[in-house]
């Protein structure tokens, strides 16, 4: 009975580190595009600035 506890005990534990390892590494990727994100934002708002600027027309030319 003993033994089982220990084991039960044991995989608990290595789940809880598994999930904190894989938490970290997401926050990490995230902090590394975070740069990326922004200048995105940044260029998408842009964008829509301009074409609300514009009164809504469209550059592209018609295919």
């Amino acid at each position: 009975m003993l033994v089982a506890m220990e084991h039960v005990a044991i995989s608990g534990a290595l789940a809880v580190f598994g999930f904190l390892g894989l938490l970290i590494t997401l926050i990490a990727a995230l902090l590394r595009q975070l740069p990326e994100l922004f200048s995105a934002w940044r260029e998408a708002r842009g964008a829509l600035r301009n074409t609300a600027r514009d009164g809504g027309t469209d550059d592209r030319q018609p295919s």
